[in-house]
């Protein structure tokens, strides 16, 4: 029945076609959830902090210093957020579940936790379950957000 294909042919396709899914999916789900936010400005440069913003120099290209990683696990944690709230978009999520989410996300980047940009991140979480998902966040439900119902 499908002795015309060979084995070169079949595996050429294979590749090809896994290759293009993961493609795909690389541009969708972790570089177009970056361009996705700034484009729609929820989080653009004049709505970071002083303290968040850093001006990068050749010398700090050489050898990455506290401040490239904090911005690196930053850029991370960002990521990993938008794409949670463009799944939650799509669905209608429970307050007690999101926030649950959340405090999983968060709990991976301990870091983040004494960092400067834990103010934006807020603001942004905040600002992202009130416009994307019609959930109100209370000053204290944050916090408990960041401290992970410890």
């Amino acid at each position: 029945m499908f002795q015309s294909i060979s084995w070169g042919h079949y595996w050429t396709v294979i590749i090809s076609l896994t290759s293009a899914y993961y493609l795909f999916a690389y541009l969708t789900y972790f570089n177009g959830a970056r361009h996705l936010l700034y484009k729609k400005g929820q989080l653009s440069s004049a709505s970071l902090t002083p303290n968040d913003k850093r001006q990068s120099t050749s010398e700090d290209k050489d050898d990455a210093g506290p401040d490239e990683i904090e911005e690196t696990v930053f850029g991370a944690c960002m990521d990993e957020l938008n794409v949670f709230f463009e799944n939650q978009k799509k669905s209608r999520p429970v307050k007690t579940e999101m926030i649950g989410a959340l405090r999983a996300i968060l709990k991976k980047y301990p870091s983040l936790r004494t960092s400067s940009y834990k103010e934006s991140l807020s603001r942004l979480i905040a600002a992202e379950c009130k416009t994307g998902c019609s959930i109100h966040l209370g000053a204290d439900e944050l916090d408990g957000v960041w401290s992970g119902g410890e």
